[in-house]
């Protein structure tokens, strides 16, 4: 009488195998400067895998040397199919040889336009178009005018020029498209200096005063031997 107990090895050691991918198991195969197609049909009925591939989809010309002993089947088979555009799949324990999906790579339009002032209309040579995530960017040329390659979709950018107030601005790019853009001038904070008795006193636009006695000024660094106040 068979004792349960091998009954249930048995069965596990069943259970295990069946659930076991085909892509898991270990196999040895040896192919020498060998066409690729020929070397899968030998790999399958060597290693006793269920694998189907459409003879189309192998390139024609490419041939493979393979070593490998106690490899799992999936390791095999990259290397086999290593530098083509074929990749596999299993369903159940058959394997599938596939073509790998195109990849749908983003399209690019280019974006153009002319940098100019705000306030004069007079265009701007030399300005900085920049893409803010990508980090790349171009000048306006001597008529003011830029070109820019964007991927379409939605790209930050930033135009700045010394003199002028930075603008940022969101463009949603769908085809090519002209965006001029205008510049508004950065003024400087202009700064009056009068003479009080024995201070200067520094006044601008804004609410801070700033007083200096003659004994400060004496400290401040000279340019030309003499003191420079600003």
């Amino acid at each position: 009488m068979k004792k349960p107990w091998l009954y249930l090895i048995v069965f596990l050691l069943y259970a295990s195998l069946k659930a076991q991918s085909p892509l898991d198991l270990k196999v040895s195969f040896h192919a020498d400067n060998m066409p690729l197609k020929e070397a899968l049909f030998l790999f399958a009925q060597q290693s006793n895998i269920n694998l189907t591939f459409s003879s189309g989809l192998i390139p024609t010309g490419k041939r493979i040397t393979v070593h490998a002993e106690q490899i799992q089947v999936r390791k095999i088979l990259d290397q086999m199919l290593v530098g083509t555009k074929v990749i596999y799949t299993t369903t159940g324990t058959q394997i599938i040889l596939l073509a790998q999906p195109l990849r749908m790579e983003a399209r690019h339009f280019t974006l153009s336009g002319f940098i100019s002032d705000g306030e004069t209309g007079e265009k701007v040579a030399g300005a900085l178009v920049y893409k803010i995530v990508e980090q790349t960017g171009t000048y306006t040329n001597e008529y003011g005018y830029y070109s820019l390659d964007l991927a379409e979709g939605q790209t930050r950018l930033l135009v700045s020029y010394l003199g002028y107030a930075p603008d940022t601005l969101t463009v949603i790019v769908e085809n090519d498209q002209v965006q001029n853009i205008e510049l508004s001038p950065a003024f400087l904070e202009e700064v009056l200096v009068n003479a009080v008795a024995d201070s200067i006193l520094l006044e601008s636009r804004g609410p801070d005063i700033i007083h200096l006695n003659m004994e400060q000024i004496g400290k401040l660094a000279s340019l030309g031997g003499e003191a420079d106040v600003l």
